[in-house]
């Protein structure tokens, strides 16, 4: 066994396997180096910058290609995204399913839909939409059925229930309330 730790002969042994990846590659597409052929796109010389358009002259319909080629500074490229981004209405208006993020969860009406409930919410009415019952009656008439409803009681129902005493017995002291 080797004085090579672990994490070492890990490194050694992905690194042979990426090797040998790249050497497969490379002989079945007959290409070079790929890191000198990325190496080796040439930067725009400062009077090729200079044609590009102004970053601020851009519309929303401008060409976008000129600042896609390659050799154009990343930031420029950047730029000139950005500004066409911020122009075109479907891009800068577009609202995803990620909108959760955008709303402000910690303010009390920070979020649509939420926050307490209003005086004019009629809650009878949006509980029988949830539940699928449609109104029975207009809703101005629905509260007063409802007194009516509170404040009858239908006969016989009170000699129906057993009276009970509502304070319990007080047991001597030091007996216990379940049998031995």
């Amino acid at each position: 066994m080797s004085d090579e730790g672990f994490l070492s002969r890990w490194s050694r042994r992905k690194s042979e396997v990426d090797r040998a990846k790249l050497r497969t590659a490379r002989a079945k597409e007959g290409a070079t180096d790929s890191l000198k052929a990325a190496e080796a796109t040439p930067e725009l010389s400062a009077e090729e910058i200079a044609r590009l358009p102004l970053v601020e002259d851009l519309t929303a319909a401008s060409d976008l290609t000129q600042f896609l080629r390659a050799g154009v500074p990343i930031a420029l490229r950047n730029a000139a995204l950005r500004r066409i981004w911020a122009l075109d209405p479907a891009i800068r208006d577009f609202v995803g399913e990620a909108r959760d993020y955008g709303y402000d969860w910690n303010t009390p009406e920070g979020v649509p839909g939420s926050g307490p409930l209003l005086a004019s919410d009629n809650v009878e009415a949006l509980l029988r939409r949830a539940i699928g019952h449609s109104p029975e009656k207009a809703p101005d008439e629905q509260p007063a059925r409802r007194e009516q409803e509170v404040c009858e009681t239908p006969p016989g129902a009170a000699s129906q229930e057993p009276a009970s005493d509502p304070t319990p017995a007080a047991s001597p002291r030091g007996a216990s309330a379940t049998p031995v």
